[in-house]
């Protein structure tokens, strides 16, 4: 018995340690190049700032701000006004996706801040069914309608 038991571990599946990436976050990941956000990178060339919200860009003095305000909070909504402000993405090594301080980063290990990097470096392509998509609307609520049989005209 113990020894059918060892054989059988032997044809599992390995552990799969990076997350997998689907549809929606490529095309978020694309909507958000489209955007025209630049990062501004630290001295290591690993570690990135990417602005959180309607801004386009980061300052050297702004990054500074945030990093003293990030050691000096005294309430936590200081902190998370502080926290929610500035995106840190620091890129993967030998292949492996970048990590973000997004709350979808830190939840799913996967979003559109880590992908854009990976464009941005090279590591990653995204896929020509997620830059189809239509860019600047929302889906309209409710449930879709139902399509019509075919060569009829829909309105």
């Amino acid at each position: 018995m113990i020894k059918e038991w060892s054989l059988d571990t032997t044809d599992r599946r390995p552990f799969h340690e990076e997350p997998s990436v689907s549809t929606r976050h490529y095309r978020d990941a694309w909507m958000y190049m489209q955007e025209g956000k630049e990062p501004l990178y630290l001295d290591d060339g690993r570690t990135m700032f990417l602005p959180a919200g309607s801004k386009k860009g980061l300052t050297v003095e702004e990054l500074s701000a945030y990093i003293q305000a990030m050691d000096s909070c005294e309430s936590f909504e200081q902190y998370a006004e502080q926290r929610f402000a500035v995106w840190v993405v620091k890129a993967g090594e030998n292949g492996q996706m970048a990590t973000c301080s997004c709350p979808v980063g830190m939840k799913q290990r996967v979003c559109k801040h880590a992908i854009t990097v990976g464009v941005w470096k090279g590591t990653i392509t995204i896929p020509d069914v997620a830059k189809h998509a239509v860019i600047g609307q929302k889906r309209k609520r409710g449930r879709p309608t139902a399509t019509r049989p075919a060569l009829v005209r829909q309105d």
